[in-house]
């Protein structure tokens, strides 16, 4: 539940990026319309697995990575002994496809598959990355004429990321791709204004009891609420003080010897 409203949530925004919005960034042109709501999808990376890499939102998915690499969680080794096998091999699963090397091809690889079939939330930091290097990497003029040659890069791959939000999310094929994990409250529970929820499709599924269908809501309701009120904490000594409280650093031996002594 917590990995279908964070996509449904971050296609909302991504879905409402205008085209011109990447270009305004990327030239920090300073227009009147700006690009507020591609700044809206950047601070989401800093509020946000496997489930999410299911539903095909890579975006929430690499936050989340990104997050678990942090010094502040990987000292925790009491708690990640805790950490079942099974969820371990479903991390290091990820890690793959998310891997730094050769420019992360995987993820590209993997992308460029699942592209084919809209709607998808990308990476938007490697998009960023991808418009500033092409920016960049290439002069705006040539002998003082305009490069169209840039120009038409941009916009190629402005398109092919605008592409990727053609088509709004079907709620019935998020329960299926996730293994019918989405309960039959969330199907019904579609709050997002301008169509970028489809409806779910009729037959073929199997209604659930009334009462597991309420608690599921309360369920959602409360996922909501969370995500809604979430507190961001994006500074690395809070996070360090935090870590700490829930792991204190222990003495090491040669340390206790010398009070000893």
């Amino acid at each position: 539940v917590v990995a279908a409203q964070l996509t449904l949530q971050d296609f909302a925004v991504f879905a409402s990026i205008e085209p011109t919005e990447y270009i305004d960034n990327l030239f920090q042109l300073e227009s009147r319309y700006g690009s507020p709501r591609l700044e809206e999808f950047e601070r989401i990376f800093n509020r946000e697995m496997w489930h999410c890499r299911e539903l095909r939102n890579f975006n929430s998915m690499f936050a989340i990575m990104s997050g678990l690499d942090k010094p502040a969680v990987r000292r925790l080794h009491s708690t990640w002994e805790r950490v079942s096998g099974k969820y371990i091999r479903m991390l290091e699963d990820v890690q793959q496809l998310v891997d730094p090397s050769r420019n992360m091809s995987k993820y590209r690889q993997h992308l460029a598959e699942v592209s084919q079939e809209p709607p998808v939330v990308p990476i938007y930091p490697v998009i960023r990355k991808d418009l500033t290097f092409s920016h960049e990497g290439n002069p705006t003029y040539c002998d003082k004429l305009v490069n169209f040659e840039k120009l038409r890069l941009i916009a190629k791959s402005v398109r092919a990321v605008s592409k990727l939000s053609s088509a709004p999310y079907e709620i019935s094929s998020m329960a299926a791709r996730s293994g019918n994990l989405i309960s039959d409250a969330l199907l019904h529970m579609n709050t997002f204004e301008g169509g970028n929820v489809a409806t779910m499709r009729k037959g073929g599924r199997v209604v659930q009891p009334r009462k597991k269908v309420y608690e599921q809501a309360l369920m959602v309701r409360k996922v909501k609420a969370y995500l809604d009120g979430l507190r961001v904490v994006d500074s690395e000594s809070e996070l360090d003080r935090l870590s700490y409280d829930i792991e204190p650093q222990q003495q090491g031996y040669l340390f206790v010897v010398l009070q000893l002594i």
